[in-house]
């Protein structure tokens, strides 16, 4: 009578082989992925922050109807962004509504990168308005 084997066959190391290497190719494919997509979250990220800081800067001094300081480029972190402001009223005199509108720019020349005609970072806020 022969004994029993212990341990694995040259098949079974095979396929177990197959199932790992299976395993890492879709691990570093992630990996790879959450590189990629890092720089952009990270302008969304710095684009937001400046919305934010220009909605409270008008929250301080609200800026009026025909106003030239609804637009202009900002720094913010390592990004150069432009921004555009839009007002309107709203049905409550007492509020106006900002539409702020933020595009990262291209770093060689003055003008916005909006291949898609896209924001990078759309805010809608209210102010109140005295008046």
């Amino acid at each position: 009578m022969r004994p029993v084997e212990k341990g694995m066959t040259l098949i079974e190391v095979l396929v177990a082989m197959a199932i790992v290497a299976v395993a890492l190719v879709a691990l570093i494919r992630i990996q790879s992925q959450a590189v990629e997509i890092r720089p952009r979250l990270e302008q969304q990220y710095m684009a937001a922050l400046l919305a934010e800081n220009i909605l409270i800067e008008y929250e301080l001094a609200p800026p009026t109807f025909g106003s030239d300081k609804l637009s202009g480029t900002r720094q913010m972190g390592r990004y150069d962004f432009s921004w555009r402001a839009s007002l309107s009223s709203t049905s409550e005199s007492s509020l106006i509504r900002i539409d702020l509108d933020v595009y990262l720019q291209n770093t060689d020349s003055s003008e916005r990168i909006d291949h898609d005609n896209t924001a990078s970072f759309r805010l809608t806020g209210f102010l109140r308005h005295e008046g």
